[in-house]
């Protein structure tokens, strides 16, 4: 390979001194009859430098190409190593943002389940001036079981606000039939208070001769027939509910 570029060299050289030759015939010529014997050492030894710079460029290109390489790489692993940790990251908030949408979804359906449920329960109740009621025409029940039933409605025992309530009420309930309330005087006797709240009743309007203690457990107020009446709290009653706890 060296040995033809020195004659590629000298062949040219010789055509250019050629030319000039033919230009300028002030000038001895220099024919070459034979390049690669006449000027193979000399055109060796003019292109060493030349190839030499070349041939150690070529191992600087091919060094800097190693290493642009190298960088490359190594930039390219980096940023594969960030995506993988984005999206591992991404991951992990997906997932508990997933669990999270289905801890909620689950609390949803829960708390539109028991507002169905408690619609329905309210959907029995009836509006009686500004309140709601529930009046037990068929099912009789002790005091305390009635409390627990009322409560199981998303309410209470009743207990009367007014005159006008009560009225309102009594015209709704059976003749000759007793319904439990809310009142009672089972701490002290005399004090009536609601059991709900603790308070004292609202409301009372006697029958004649009431509050009567026959007997020891007469101490739960029914409505009876216009009129109230101090009742036993262990007989089984018909019973109405309230669906506030205002009074």
């Amino acid at each position: 390979m060296s040995k033809l570029k020195s004659v590629f060299f000298c062949a040219f050289l010789a055509f250019i001194l050629n030319v000039s030759g033919s230009e300028n015939t002030g000038r001895s010529m220099c024919l070459l009859q034979d390049p690669p014997n006449q000027c193979g050492e000399f055109c060796l030894t003019a292109l060493m430098p030349l190839i030499n710079h070349i041939a150690m460029h070529q191992d600087q290109w091919k060094t800097c190409d190693n290493v642009n390489l190298n960088e490359t790489q190594a930039k390219l692993a980096r940023i594969e190593d960030q995506l993988t940790a984005v999206k591992s990251k991404t991951d992990e908030q997906l997932q508990a943002l997933l669990v999270k949408i289905g801890s909620q979804q689950t609390a949803l359906l829960e708390t539109l389940s028991k507002m169905d449920k408690k619609i329905a329960k309210l959907l029995q109740f009836e509006k009686i001036g500004k309140r709601l009621f529930y009046i037990e025409h068929n099912l009789k029940l002790g005091w305390a079981d009635a409390i627990k039933f009322c409560r199981k409605m998303d309410g209470q025992l009743a207990s009367i606000e007014s005159e006008w309530e009560f009225g309102e009420i009594s015209k709704k309930l059976k003749e000759g039939t007793s319904y439990t309330l809310d009142i009672n005087d089972i701490k002290k006797e005399g004090e009536f208070i609601v059991e709900a709240t603790g308070k004292e009743a609202p409301f009372l309007k006697w029958k004649p001769g009431e509050p009567r203690y026959d007997y020891k457990s007469q101490h739960c107020v029914s409505m009876h027939d216009g009129g109230m009446w101090a009742d036993s709290c262990t007989g089984v009653k018909h019973f109405i509910c309230q669906a506030d706890d205002t009074v």
